[in-house]
């Protein structure tokens, strides 16, 4: 991960949206190539970018996102206790209703493994 990258993904983990997207805006191709479903070590608890802005109710950059991602709705994957959590998920529990409606807006309800 370069830095660009490294700093983007600091701006949406602290909900620094507005970074976050000027970074997005003025970047190298480092960052316009950046996969926000790729997770970044353990450290970060399977949470991609999209869980991040989820959680913080961070719309624009939900927004952003599920223009350019095929999956906008990524299941964790390192985090066994919450393992298959998604951005869903995440604007759910924290009462974001504009993100979750955006993310149902974007058929990632359909897309869901309900059992």
């Amino acid at each position: 991960m370069g830095r660009a990258t490294a700093k983007f993904y600091r701006d949406v983990q602290k909900g620094n949206e507005v970074e976050a997207l000027a970074l997005y805006v003025r970047s190298s191709k480092e960052l316009k190539n950046f996969n926000s479903n790729v997770f970044y070590g353990k450290c970060s608890h399977g949470n991609t970018p999209m869980h991040y802005a989820a959680q913080k109710g961070k719309l624009n950059i939900i927004e952003f996102y599920t223009s350019k991602l095929e999956n906008p709705n990524p299941g964790q994957v390192y985090d066994d206790e919450f393992k298959g959590r998604t951005p869903l998920h995440d604007s759910a529990q924290e009462g974001h209703l504009s993100v979750v409606q955006h993310l149902c807006e974007k058929n990632v309800c359909s897309q869901l493994d309900v059992k």
